[in-house]
C-alpha cells in the first residue's frame, strides 16, 4: 500500500531551487534512508512529507486516514507533565481504538436488527485490526519497553520533564514518536543524543515495526542495520536504490562507472564520425557525410546518463609539531559528583595514536575529556599532558564560537593579524566553507557548516593534539567520510569521543570504555571490542550453562544466547499449556453469547494475542534450546 506519494514537487526558497519536478512514492513496510549531501533540501523533504511545509508546485497525496509523525530535530518540553505522561500521551489514539472497539463488541451484542449489528462488527474488526497494526493491547508494557530501551530508568518515569537535560529532552520526542506507532514515520537524525547502546535497540525496534519509516542520518552502521531503500537527494535531483547503505554505496559507485563508460563511448563515436565528415564532406562520400552529420545530431542530443561526484569537502589537517613521546598520562584518576563516575583510571596515550572513547550516555565520557585537559579537576588521582603538547578542542555544543564573528573571523588566531586573508579562505574551503559563505557570521550557519568552521579553527591555531566530542554529529555522510580520511592521514595525536560505530571502526586503533565506574582500555577499534564483548558473553553463557548440567556433560554453544537456559523439555510442556489455552479462547469466541459483553469480548481478544506472542517466544526459545543445549 502506498502510504505517501510526491508528485512533481518542487521547492523554491527566495531565488534558490532546493528541488524541481521530485516525484517518489513511500509504501507500508518501506525503511527509507534519505542521504545527500549539506544543503541538498532533505530537512525540507521530510517537512512536506510531515505536511508542515508546502511544496510551490506539484502534490503531496496521502493514502486516506494515514497518520504521519515527524521528528524534529530539537524542541523544548513544557513543564507539568512527568516522563510517563508524556508517553501516555502519546499513545490516545490506542486507548481510544481500544476503547471504541470494546463499545462496538457491547452493541454487537445489544444491537436489535442485523444490519446494525454488522456495522458494529465493522467496527470492531477494524479497531482490532489498526490495534494489532499499531502494537496491540499492552500500553502500560510498551511504555515502559520503550523509555527503558531509550535509556531511561524507572526512576525517572515520575521525572517532570521540563527537568531533563537537553540530550533526554530529545529522547522523550523519540519516545513519544514511537509510541504514537504511526503508519509513517519521519526521522530527522534520531540517533544524535543516543548512545551505542540505545542506537542498537532503536535499530531492533524498528526494523520489527510494520509501518513506513524515511530516516535522515549520518550513521552508516544504523543505515545499514535499519533500512532496505536509500532514496538520494542531489542536485535537486531524486535517486532510488534498493538496499542498505552499504549495497546504495557499491551499486552508485558500479552505476557511475557503467554510466562513464557509456559517456566515453559516445564521446569517441561522435568523434570518429565528426573526423569522417570532416575528410568526406565535400567529396565522393559527402551523401554519406551528411548521413553522419544526422547520425552525430541523434547521438549529441541522446542525453547519456551522468551519476555526478557527491560533494565532499577536502579535508586534512596539515603537519602537526612534534610533542614528547606520551602525550596523555593519568594515573589512579577518579571523578564523582553526587556518585562515582569512575575511579582509579590509569590511561596513557602516545605521540600519534588515534583513541576513541566510548560509554553510556552519562558514564562520564565528557568529563573525563575535560579532566585530561585540565578544565575540570579530578576527585582523586592525576591527569597531565606531555611536553610541548598543543591542544585543540571541539566541544560538542560548538559553543565557543563567537555568533557574531564571520567565518573568517573564527577561524584567524588573535596572534596572526597580519596573515594575509585568502590564507584563511583557503582554510575554509578546506573544510567545505566556499567565498559563498566566509564572511557570513557564525549565528547564521547550520549546524553542520559551524562544524565545518571549528574543525577548521583548530587547524589555524597549530595544535598536534585533536580533541573531539561527537564530531560527526552535524556533518553529512560525506563530511564524515572525509573527516575519517583526514584523521588516518594526520601525524599528531588524536582522542574522539563519538557513537558512531563506522566511524570509531575508521579512525581508532585503540578504545577506552567508560562504564560501570571503570575505564577499559581495548587494544583495537570498535570491531574488536564488539569480538571481546561477545566472547566474554559467550565464556559467561556456557559457564552458566556448565553449572546446569551433570559434570560428564560439556557446554558448547554454538552462538550467543538470546533467551535464559532451560531445559527443552521444560519449554515443551510450556508450549503445549499455550496452546491448550488458545484453543479454548478461540472456542469461547464461537459463542455467540459473548458478543454481548463487549469488554469481556476484548478481553478475550487481547488475552488470544498476548499468547499468540508469548507461543512465538517460546517456539524461539525451544529452538536455541534444541541447538545450544547439550
Amino acid at each position: 500500500m502506498i502510504v505517501c506519494r510526491l508528485d512533481h514537487v518542487s521547492r523554491h526558497y527566495a531565488t534558490e531551487t532546493i528541488f524541481d519536478d521530485l516525484s517518489c512514492q513511500v509504501e507500508l513496510g518501506d525503511r527509507i534512508g534519505l542521504v545527500g549531501p549539506n544543503g541538498a533540501g532533505k530537512t525540507t523533504m521530510l517537512r512536506l512529507m510531515a505536511g508542515t511545509d508546502q511544496p510551490d508546485t506539484g502534490r503531496v497525496i496521502f493514502q486516506p486516514s494515514v497518520q504521519v509523525a515527524y521528528l524534529r530535530q530539537f524542541r523544548d518540553l513544557p513543564p507539568g507533565k512527568t516522563l510517563g505522561q508524556e508517553a501516555r500521551q502519546a499513545m490516545k489514539h490506542l486507548e481510544d481504538w481500544y476503547a471504541e472497539m470494546v463499545e462496538a463488541g457491547e452493541r454487537m451484542g445489544s444491537a436489535p436488527t442485523p444490519e446494525e449489528r454488522k456495522r458494529a462488527a465493522q467496527v470492531y474488526d477494524n479497531r482490532q485490526e489498526l490495534l494489532r497494526q499499531h502494537g496491540g493491547y499492552d500500553f502500560d508494557h510498551r511504555i515502559e519497553e520503550v523509555l527503558l530501551g531509550l535509556g531511561f530508568t524507572r526512576d525517572q518515569f515520575d521525572r517532570d520533564v521540563a527537568t531533563l537535560s537537553g540530550g533526554q529532552q530529545s529522547r522523550v520526542l523519540l519516545a513519544q514518536l514511537l509510541l504514537q506507532s504511526p503508519d509513517l514515520m519521519l526521522l530527522d537524525e534520531p540517533t544524535n543524543h543516543l548512545d551505542i547502546a540505545t542506537t542498537q535497540w532503536l535499530e531492533e525496534y524498528l526494523v520489527r515495526q510494520q509501518i513506513a519509516v524515511v530516516v535522515v542520518s549520518h550513521d552508516r552502521m544504523f543505515l545499514d542495520n535499519t533500512v532496505n531503500k536509500i532514496f538520494e537527494l542531489q542536485a535537486g535531483k531524486l535517486s532510488v536504490y534498493p538496499g542498505n547503505y552499504s549495497q546504495y554505496a557499491e551499486l552508485r559507485a558500479e552505476r557511475q562507472k557503467v554510466a562513464e563508460r557509456q559517456a566515453t563511448k559516445q564521446e569517441e563515436e561522435i568523434a570518429r564520425l565528426e573526423e569522417f565528415v570532416r575528410k568526406n564532406k565535400a567529396g565522393q562520400l559527402s551523401k554519406q557525410a551528411k548521413s553522419r552529420e544526422k547520425m552525430i545530431e541523434r547521438l549529441s542530443g541522446n542525453d547519456v546518463e551522468r551519476i555526478r561526484d557527491l560533494d565532499a569537502p577536502a579535508i586534512f589537517f596539515g603537519e602537526a609539531a612534534r610533542s614528547g613521546d606520551i602525550v596523555v598520562q593519568t594515573k589512579d584518576l577518579s571523578k564523582g559528583f553526587s556518585e562515582i563516575l569512575f575511579e582509579k583510571a590509569n590511561i596513557e596515550i602516545e605521540r600519534g595514536q588515534r583513541v576513541g572513547i566510548i560509554g553510556p550516555n552519562g558514564a562520564g565520557k565528557t568529563t573525563l575529556l575535560r579532566i585530561l585537559l585540565g578544565e575540570e579537576p579530578p576527585t582523586s588521582g592525576s591527569a597531565k599532558l606531555g611536553h610541548n603538547v598543543q591542544v585543540g578542542y571541539l566541544r560538542q555544543e560548538i559553543d565557543d564560537l563567537n555568533p557574531e564573528e564571520n567565518c573568517l573571523e573564527a577561524v584567524r588566531p588573535s596572534w596572526k593579524p597580519t596573515e594575509p586573508e585568502q590564507t584563511f579562505r583557503g582554510l575554509l574551503a578546506r573544510f567545505g566553507i566556499g567565498a559563498d559563505l566566509c564572511e557570513n557570521r557564525i549565528r547564521t550557519l547550520s549546524g553542520g557548516q559551524r562544524t565545518r568552521v571549528a574543525l577548521a579553527r583548530l587547524c589555524s591555531h597549530d595544535v598536534n593534539l585533536l580533541v573531539l566530542d561527537e564530531p560527526t554529529n552535524h556533518l553529512d555522510l560525506w563530511a564524515v567520510q572525509a573527516l575519517e580520511d583526514a584523521l588516518k592521514d594526520y601525524d599528531g595525536t588524536v582522542i574522539v569521543v563519538s557513537h558512531d560505530r563506522s566511524f570509531l571502526n575508521g579512525v581508532c586503533e585503540r578504545l577506552y570504555v567508560v562504564d560501570n565506574k571503570q575505564v577499559r582500555l581495548i587494544p583495537g577499534n570498535y570491531a574488536r571490542y564488539v569480538e571481546l564483548k561477545e566472547a566474554e558473553e559467550a565464556a559467561l553463557a556456557a559457564k552458566n550453562a556448565e553449572s546446569n548440567k551433570p559434570k560428564s556433560a560439556v557446554a558448547a554453544p554454538k552462538r550467543k544466547r538470546k533467551f535464559p537456559y532451560r531445559k527443552a523439555a521444560d519449554i515443551e510442556a510450556d508450549i503445549a499449556t499455550h496452546e491448550a489455552e488458545i484453543e479454548l479462547l478461540v472456542q469461547s469466541l464461537q459463542d455467540p453469547a459473548i458478543y454481548t459483553d463487549g469488554r469481556k469480548l476484548a478481553s478475550v481478544t487481547k488475552q488470544q494475542e498476548e499468547l499468540k506472542s508469548k507461543l512465538e517466544q517460546l517456539m524461539a526459545h525451544w529452538e536455541e534450546a534444541m541447538e545450544l543445549n547439550s
